[in-house]
């Protein structure tokens, strides 16, 4: 019709015309390009909102992963502190408690795992971060992308001079094997009989050094990586709420 229309003017010589034609189609082309941006941007709106929703969840579940497992480690770390101490005679001791001895034994045990949020992984590697339109959420993400690395790696030197005190010394200590059944908690630990013999652990200076070494290895995990994430992770929840306008009792 437009077309037509522009034929005929054009054939007449009709130039006013012409440009009144010449502008309707060029104020249809922009009207056409301004809607689809508008519904464009309409449908990145709701894909963050949809991110955000996720991300959410899954930063409330590694919470309540990493807690409960930073706890357990402070405590082990606390544990062997005392062993320290026991070994450098600032406390007496005729016998390592369960706990005391539990951690010695496990000290070379490194279960911990860098937690990957999906999301993130998906926002990442699909190129869809600029979906997310909060500066501070977006440079959390990507932070914690980077960071990651960092942490595998340390914890992949740590791995890879750790020590297995049962294989090493087992004239010293050893497992109780009901472990694998209990569970890790304070009751579970003190219901097990892990061997551990004091008088022969004072007297072996490299079983000293070993343990002052996994302590500080067990030290360097819970603050540079444990709690290093699990700031990182309540931080980053809090950002999330205020973005979506979450409240928790």
């Amino acid at each position: 019709m437009i077309l037509r229309r522009f034929m005929k003017h054009a054939k007449e010589q009709n130039w006013f015309a012409v440009g009144l034609d010449v502008i309707v189609v060029i104020v249809g082309i922009f009207l056409g390009l301004q809607v689809q941006v508008w519904n464009e941007g309409r449908k990145e709106r709701v894909d963050e909102k949809i991110y955000l929703n996720r991300l959410h969840s899954e930063v409330l579940k590694s919470i309540e992963i990493v807690e409960p497992a930073l706890k357990f480690k402070q405590e082990k770390q606390a544990s062997l502190y005392e062993v320290l101490d026991i070994f450098l005679g600032k406390k007496e001791a005729e016998a390592l408690t369960p706990m005391q001895c539990f951690s010695i034994i496990t000290s070379g045990v490194y279960s911990d795992q860098v937690i990957s949020l999906p999301t993130i992984v998906e926002l990442m590697t699909s190129g869809q971060l600029s979906i997310i339109q909060n500066d501070d959420i977006k440079a959390d993400i990507i932070d914690y992308n980077i960071t990651q690395d960092e942490w595998r790696e340390m914890i992949s030197d740590i791995r890879d001079s750790r020590v297995n005190f049962v294989r090493k010394y087992p004239e010293i200590n050893g497992y109780d094997l009901r472990m694998k059944t209990m569970s890790r908690s304070m009751e579970g630990i003190n219901a097990l009989n892990h061997y551990c013999d004091l008088d022969k652990m004072k007297d072996s200076v490299p079983f000293k050094n070993d343990v002052l070494s996994a302590t500080n290895k067990i030290a360097a995990i819970n603050n540079a990586f444990l709690t290093d994430e699990l700031n990182r992770f309540k931080n980053l929840h809090q950002k999330i709420d205020k973005e979506l306008g979450l409240s928790h009792p």
